[in-house]
């Protein structure tokens, strides 16, 4: 897969910030989906004129922050399930235990009256 990206490396920010951004923006979008191999990183550093170093950072900390895993030497994919996903599951899990436990308690205190 073919990522069009834009680096700036006049811009006020690193070029390994500017590819995590433009990637993860990518997959939030749908654009990258789920299951999804990105590029290798030799690839996009020949293809972007950038250190492959700054391609694999920026593949590291994608894999860290749960955007996407690594298969080994098989390639670095896009997560089926993002952190932001992950996050709703968890707050609407909280949500529904916190209601649940207050309408409990609110019934019982009626109950003794």
């Amino acid at each position: 897969m073919e990522l069009n990206l834009s680096l700036d490396a006049a811009s006020g920010f690193s070029l390994q910030w500017q590819l995590f951004e433009q990637v993860r923006e990518l997959i939030l979008s749908g654009v990258l989906r789920g299951g999804t191999a990105l590029p290798a990183s030799r690839q996009l550093a020949e293809r972007y004129r950038i250190s492959r170093n700054t391609v694999t950072l920026a593949y590291d900390r994608l894999v860290t922050e749960g955007y996407a895993r690594s298969r080994g030497t098989a390639g670095i994919f896009v997560c089926e399930v993002l952190p932001e996903e992950t996050l709703l599951v968890l707050r609407r899990a909280s949500e529904t235990a916190a209601y649940t436990s207050g309408a409990g308690a609110r019934a019982r205190s009626l109950l003794r009256g």
